[in-house]
Formats: structure tokens, C-alpha cells, sequence
């Protein structure tokens, strides 16, 4: 495809970033680019252009009109391109826009973070692209006149959908998903008709449709052998009259299924003003014996209010909070808060919106109960369950294979690199005594001879010197060579081994300060116990070969002012926070280039048992955070 068709609109109030971005987009191929440095001069260049652009990179924080003004601007324009968010800020903040531009009706590709990466680049053009050649089809609307129709004509099916054992692997329930077998559109969506019947009174004869077929599957497959429980969705609307539960109990005992096997999923997807008629259908199914799930919680009107009003025996995590989890902190706290919530209630819990062998992995490490998702299968005919289900079953036993051939290879690592660990401490550890060592020798004997060396020379001096003149210069000359001398000895021995480490952590913290804050200009504070802690030489001594790095640091690459610097002892371990001021960086570049010495930090503090943490943000200063035992066990 040829990509100089793709109109390009790069907004950032940044005129490097503008230049920058259009180089990068150009070195990709992408030739029809625009570039604006504010919100006013890009809306004024939509109106001009004949043709309006494919794709807008856009800065979230600018002066005067910010990127979210800017998208509400989009919507008056009726614009119907995609965007790229560009932006500094923190995920949260990005994830919050990209809800709001989504609601808008405009699709996000994604976002870059500035600095802006090629890679990360490259992979968000490369959608646009897929997107530019291949379309969204236009969905057909539906009217209620149409759906009565298929309703009474029995063009509405059920697919389902396996829901397997996180533990095990074993099906163990399926979710009923009702399909539109359109004569002349195919398989329609339920999400292109289920409003329509909220809407025009046609839910209930529909749920009612659904229920029947997914009873009378669920026999089907108990004399096939298979017994699964079968979840069917019902709405809010369904509850409203307290006949329906008489006509569930009924539906089911002329089905022959017992009511333990079929679980009803609440989607509250509108707000119900009188709660009575939905509280009591509800208890009374309960009551029967009927499972009742409450569906896609945290989203919707789906509420702690609910769990506590209803007798809810299995809560479904929605997809948005489980997809993609496992590297979205805000949405794994959420649903570790969701599943922990569900756990104390003696619930149940499922995790919708298994996409992929990461999110798989995810909920396994996480003691979910059970699971569903494109990864574990799609919603499926009847007719196709028994064959899945083979599939499945090989499916488990090689990755129950995988993961045992795999957990092997973990501990072997682990193991290795305990034992690389424990050499590496013990290495450190004899090198700190050679350095002690050659540091005591050269202050003590090499010390000792210059010492008397210059005393000779001063001896000599007050000898001779006052007959010949020539020879009191050369004199004074050889002392003042000694002296400097005696000078690098003594900055050479204390390299190797400051003698304030003789006098504890504390002290040597603060000579190391000391001398950084006069070498460097950059302020220094100290926050340590007045008295000194009691501590192993090993862990005094790591401990400040990590602050010596940091600061080595600091001075390369910071650009800092201020440098903090908290020392404790708390429950056995030492804690050390070395905090500065200065231009931080994207912990993203410092992985794929490792530098700064960072992870000579980390393996240090491993090394003597302990752990380590590095937070950074590009502007917002660096902070590395240390946790040291006292007394380390070596096997």
C-alpha cells in the first residue's frame, strides 16, 4: 500500500516535537503530513482542506486549547478519522482521555510517551494502516417489527461459550449467547438487537426463547454424558414482573434439569426506579435453588448495593478489567479488589475476557475460580462443544507439559543464579578484603616511609640548607613532591576503603556527602538516627558502594540541585532512600539500553539478600530505594 495516501495531522505545541515527529513519520513512509502547534491553527486547517486528515497525533497538554478541548472541537467537525494520543503524563491520566475520546465516538489507536520511540511508533502506524485498508463494515439497523419477526419465525439461536476451571482446566459451565440467524444478513450480533428489545418491550419473549433452548441443551448433553452448568443472560427488564420466576422454575422442570444447573446472569444495563418486583424474582429463584451471577461487575449499574441487596453466588470480573491486566496496574487492582471482594462473600469467581496466553497465565497465577475468553474458546454452536472440548483437553495436556518442562527451567535458573549470587557476594566480599587490606598498607607502610622521608628531607634542610642555598630549593621542591605524594596515597587508600567505614554507615554517609556536596555544588540532606546503627561490616559496606554508585550517578546524568538521602533501621533490615531532583528518566529506555548502572544496584542489593527499587519519571527526579538484612545467610 502506498502510505503517502494516509493524511497525517501531528499537533504539539513542542516545535522540536512537531520537527521530530515528522521526520520519524517520513523515515516510515508516511509523506502527507501536516504539522500544528496549537489547537486553533489545526481546526482552522480541517476547514480548509478538501480533504480532512486519516489520522491526528495529538498532544494531550498544551497552552491556551488542550487535547481534550481539541477532540470536543473534533466532534463539532464530525470528524471520522482515528487518533494517536502524545503525551508525558501518567497512564492513568492517558487511559482517563482515551475513555472520553472513545465515548466521543473516535477511535484511539493507542498512545505514544515522550520521548517519543520509533519502535512504539512503527507499531500504532502500522494499525492505521490495517485499518485504512481494511475498513469497519457498516452495521445494519434493525427495527422491532424485524426482530418480532425472527423471534416468532425462530431465527434466534444460542451459541455458547466454555467456561473452564482456572485450576484444572476442566469445562465446567457454559455462557448462553443468542445469535440472529438473519435470512438475508447471516449471524447478527446480539449487540445490534438486545436494545431493541429493552427498548420496544420485546426482551421478555426473548429471554423466554433463549431460556428454553439453553434448558433443553443442557438435558441434552446430561444424556450425552457432559454435565455442564448453562448460564443465560436475563435483563433487569425480565425481573420486573414477579411471574417470571414461577415461568424459570416451570421452563425448567418440563426441561428435566435440576435448577443447580443453570445459573442466571444479571445485567443491570439500565437502572430499574422500583427494586421490589427484581428483589423479590431474584430471592425467590434463589430459593429454588437457581445460581445467580452477577455480571460484568465494576461496569454499569452493577454495585456493591447489589452484592449486598442480592443473593448473588458468582460474580464475573468484566473483560475491561481482566484483558491486558497483567501490565495495567490500575486494572489488576481492581480485579484483585474484585476477586478478593468475591472470595469473602463465598462466591464464586469468573474472569470474562480471556484474550490471550498472558491474560491465561495472569488469572492462573491469581486463584480466579474459573475463566472464559477468545483464548479458551469462542461462542460456539452445540452441535461444535463436543469437538472443542478435545481440542481443549490436548490443548491442557501440552501446556501442563509445557509448564512442567517450564518449571523445571525456572528453578534450574533460580538456582544458578542463587548460586552466581552467592559467588558474587563471596567475590564481593574478598575484594572488600583485599581492598581493606591494600588500603591499611598503603597508608600504613607506604604512609609510614613517605612520612620519614619527608622528615629526612626537613633534617637535611636544617643541615645543610643554610650553607647552600641551591640545595634548600631542591629541598624544598623533594617536600613539596612528598607531600603531594603522601596526598594521593591518602585519596588512594580511602578509594579502596574509606576508614569512616571503620566508624559505621552513618559517618561514612556523611564524609561521602560531605566531599560530593563540595566536588559537585549539589546540595546534600542527610536524614539519619542521631546514634550510629548496628550494623555487619557486609551489609555497612554494600550499603554504601550503592550510595557511592548513586551519587556517581547523580553527577552524570541527573542534572540535579538537591540531593535527600534517608538511612533506618527497621525491623531487622536496613532501609536507604537516595532521592534527587533532577531529569529522571523512562525506566522503558533504560531496559533497552541499560545503562546508568542500575542494575550493578539491583544485583548488589541481591547479593547480600535484600531488594531494591528504582522509580523515575523524565522531569520528576529519580529515587532508588534500598532493603538490606543485618545478617545475611549464605548456603
Amino acid at each position: 500500500m502506498n502510505k503517502s495516501i494516509i493524511r497525517i495531522l501531528v499537533l504539539d505545541d513542542d516545535p522540536f516535537m512537531l520537527k521530530l515527529l515528522g521526520h520519524m513519520l517520513a523515515d516510515l513512509g508516511f509523506t502527507s503530513v501536516t504539522t500544528c502547534d496549537n489547537g486553533t491553527a489545526a481546526l482552522a486547517c480541517l476547514n480548509t482542506q478538501v480533504n480532512p486528515p486519516n489520522l491526528i497525533l495529538l498532544d494531550l497538554q498544551m497552552p491556551e486549547m488542550d487535547g481534550i478541548e481539541f477532540v470536543r472541537k473534533l466532534v463539532e467537525h464530525n470528524y471520522a478519522g482515528n487518533l494517536i494520543l502524545v503525551s508525558g503524563e501518567d497512564e492513568r491520566v492517558l487511559q482517563m482521555a482515551v475513555k472520553l475520546i472513545q465515548a466521543h465516538r473516535i477511535t484511539v489507536l493507542g498512545h505514544l510517551n515522550k520521548p517519543v520511540r520509533l519502535a512504539r511508533l512503527t507499531e500504532l502506524m502500522e494499525k492505521s494502516v490495517h485499518m485504512h485498508v481494511a475498513p469497519q463494515p457498516t452495521k445494519h439497523a434493525y427495527n422491532a417489527d424485524e426482530l418480532r419477526i425472527a423471534i416468532d419465525a425462530g431465527e434466534l439461536v444460542n451459541y455458547y461459550q466454555p467456561k473452564v476451571s482456572v485450576t484444572t482446566g476442566a469445562i465446567v459451565a457454559v455462557e448462553t449467547l443468542v445469535r440472529w440467524h438473519h435470512p438475508v444478513d447471516g449471524l447478527v450480533f446480539p449487540g445490534q438487537f438486545i436494545s431493541i428489545a429493552e427498548d420496544h418491550g420485546l426482551i421478555d419473549d426473548l429471554t423466554r426463547v433463549v431460556l428454553k433452548g439453553a434448558m433443553a441443551q443442557s438435558k441434552a448433553w446430561q444424556q450425552d454424558g457432559l454435565r455442564l452448568r448453562v448460564a443465560v443472560n436475563v435483563s433487569m427488564d425480565n425481573l420486573s414482573s414477579v411471574a417470571f420466576a414461577d415461568f424459570v422454575a416451570a421452563a425448567a422442570s418440563a426441561a428435566g434439569v435440576a435448577p443447580q444447573d443453570i445459573v442466571l446472569e444479571v445485567t443491570e444495563s439500565r437502572l430499574m426506579l422500583d427494586q421490589r418486583a427484581p428483589l423479590e424474582v431474584l430471592t425467590r429463584l434463589r430459593l429454588k435453588r437457581f445460581g445467580l451471577s452477577i455480571d460484568d461487575f465494576g461496569t454499569g449499574h452493577s454495585s456493591l448495593t447489589q452484592l449486598r441487596d442480592i443473593p448473588f453466588d458468582e460474580l464475573k470480573i468484566d473483560q475491561s478489567f481482566v484483558r491486558g491486566a497483567w501490565l495495567d496496574d490500575t486494572a489488576r487492582a481492581i480485579f484483585d479488589a474484585s476477586l478478593n471482594l468475591g472470595k469473602q462473600l463465598g462466591m464464586t469467581v469468573v474472569a470474562e475476557g480471556v484474550e490471550d496466553r498472558d491474560d491465561w497465565d495472569f488469572v492462573r497465577r491469581t486463584k480466579c475460580d474459573l475463566a472464559q475468553g477468545f483464548f479458551i474458546g469462542r461462542p460456539m454452536p452445540a452441535a461444535d462443544l463436543p469437538g472443542w472440548i478435545k481440542l481443549w483437553n490436548a490443548r491442557m495436556l501440552h501446556t501442563a507439559q509445557d509448564i512442567t518442562e517450564l518449571k523445571r527451567h525456572e528453578d534450574e535458573l533460580l538456582r544458578s543464579r542463587q548460586s552466581l549470587r552467592e559467588l558474587a557476594a563471596h567475590h564481593e566480599k574478598v575484594r572488600e578484603g583485599e581492598r581493606t587490606r591494600i588500603a591499611r598498607e598503603i597508608h600504613d607502610e607506604l604512609g609510614q616511609h613517605l612520612t620519614a622521608l619527608r622528615m629526612d628531607a626537613a633534617m637535611l634542610k636544617i643541615h645543610f640548607g643554610a650553607d647552600n642555598p641551591d640545595l634548600a630549593r631542591q629541598v624544598a621542591g623533594m617536600k613539596k613532591t612528598i607531600d603531594t605524594t603522601i596526598g594521593v596515597v591518602r585519596n588512594l587508600a580511602t578509594s579502596l576503603r574509606p576508614a569512616a567505614l571503620d566508624m559505621g554507615l552513618v559517618p561514612a554517609a556523611e564524609w561521602l556527602l560531605s566531599g560530593f556536596e563540595e566536588r559537585t555544588q549539589i546540595r546534600c540532606h542527610l536524614h539519619a538516627p542521631e546514634e550510629n546503627l548496628d550494623l555487619d561490616d557486609e551489609c555497612s559496606t554494600a550499603a554504601f558502594r550503592i550510595l557511592q554508585e548513586s551519587l556517581t550517578n547523580i553527577t552524570r546524568y541527573a542534572n540535579a540541585s538537591e540531593v535527600n538521602v534517608r538511612i533506618e533501621w527497621i525491623n531487622g533490615f536496613l532501609e536507604m532512600d537516595i532521592r534527587d531532583d533532577g531529569v529522571g528518566f523512562d525506566h522503558a529506555e533504560v531496559k533497552s539500553r541499560k545503562t546508568f548502572g542500575l542494575m550493578g544496584m539491583r544485583e548488589r542489593a541481591l547479593q547480600f539478600g535484600g531488594e531494591s527499587r528504582i522509580d523515575s519519571r523524565p522531569g520528576a527526579g529519580t529515587t532508588v530505594r534500598i532493603r538490606i538484612p543485618s545478617v545475611r545467610e549464605v548456603a
